[in-house]
C-alpha cells in the first residue's frame, strides 16, 4: 500500500447520514487494525449506520454485519499493530465517495446519501469482480453471494420512494 493520503469529497457533498458511513468505516478500519477504509469498510459503515436506504436495501438482501465481519477478518485479517492517527481512504474508497457524489447529481439530488453511497460501491465492487476473475479470486460482494443488480434496483427503488416522500422543495 502507498502512503499516499486520499481524503474526503467536500463535505457539503454527503448528507449527515454519509457522513455518519464514513466514520464508522474509519472505525471499522481502525478495529481491523488496517492503515486504510476500503470499500469492505465501507460496507461495514453502510451496514453499521442501518437507518438509511443502503442499510434497508443490505437487510433486504440478507447481509448482516456480523457475516461481513467474519469475511473482513478471514479474507483480509487484522493488521500488524494499532493504527494511531488518521485513517485515510485507499483510491478505491476515494473512488467510491466521488461517484457516490456522481450517483446523486445524476438522479437529481444535491447531495450524496447512504443509497448513492451503496449504489457506487456496487459498481466498484463489479469493477474489481472483473480483475479478480482474471487472477483466480472473487470480489468482496461475490464472495458473500449478493446479486449486485438486485441491490442496485432495491437501492434505486428506495431511493425514488423517499424522494416522493420528501415535502415539496426538500432534497
Amino acid at each position: 500500500m502507498s502512503n499516499e493520503s486520499y481524503h474526503l469529497e467536500p463535505v457539503g457533498e454527503f448528507t449527515e447520514e454519509a457522513h455518519q458511513v464514513m466514520n464508522l468505516s474509519q472505525e471499522e478500519a481502525r478495529q481491523f487494525q488496517h492503515r486504510a477504509v476500503g470499500i469492505e469498510h465501507l460496507l461495514l459503515g453502510l451496514l453499521r449506520q442501518g437507518d438509511g436506504v443502503a442499510g434497508k436495501a443490505l437487510m433486504n438482501a440478507g447481509l448482516e454485519l456480523s457475516q461481513v465481519r467474519q469475511l473482513v477478518a478471514s479474507g483480509i485479517g487484522r493488521g500488524e499493530s494499532i493504527v494511531l492517527g488518521e485513517i485515510v481512504f485507499n483510491p478505491r474508497a476515494s473512488k467510491v465517495l466521488s461517484r457516490a457524489v456522481d450517483e446523486a447529481k445524476i438522479l437529481g439530488e444535491e447531495k450524496a446519501d447512504t443509497g448513492h453511497l451503496l449504489l457506487s460501491l456496487v459498481r466498484e465492487d463489479a469493477s474489481v469482480s472483473a480483475s479478480a476473475a482474471t487472477r483466480g479470486h472473487m470480489s468482496f460482494l461475490d464472495a458473500l453471494e449478493v446479486n449486485r443488480e438486485a441491490i442496485r434496483t432495491q437501492t434505486l427503488h428506495l431511493l425514488s420512494k423517499e424522494a416522493k416522500d420528501l415535502p415539496e422543495g426538500k432534497s
